[in-house]
């Protein structure tokens, strides 16, 4: 949720075309779901950074082009950092 990490993953290569699918692929499932709520899953080695950036950037595309309530569950966040 830190503003350095933030850019830092947004600037990884591979990252922004990988919230673009994601967040088109969202967007795609709920032109036809009718069927509430729909979960979608992010995740990482650790779940405390990657996995953060994306999912919260996933979800304020969605909740732009489609108007809808979304949470957003960071399960892992508070968990030690893993060793490398």
């Amino acid at each position: 949720m830190d503003d350095e990490v933030r850019h830092t993953v947004i600037r990884t290569p591979g990252i922004p075309p990988l919230i673009d699918a994601l967040a088109g692929v969202v967007n795609g499932f709920l032109v036809g779901s009718t069927v509430l709520p729909t979960r979608v899953a992010v995740g990482c080695a650790g779940g405390r950074h990657r996995s953060v950036v994306v999912a919260v950037e996933v979800a304020r595309r969605v909740r732009k082009a489609r108007g809808v309530d979304i949470r957003v569950r960071h399960r892992d966040i508070e968990r030690p950092v893993l060793a490398r």
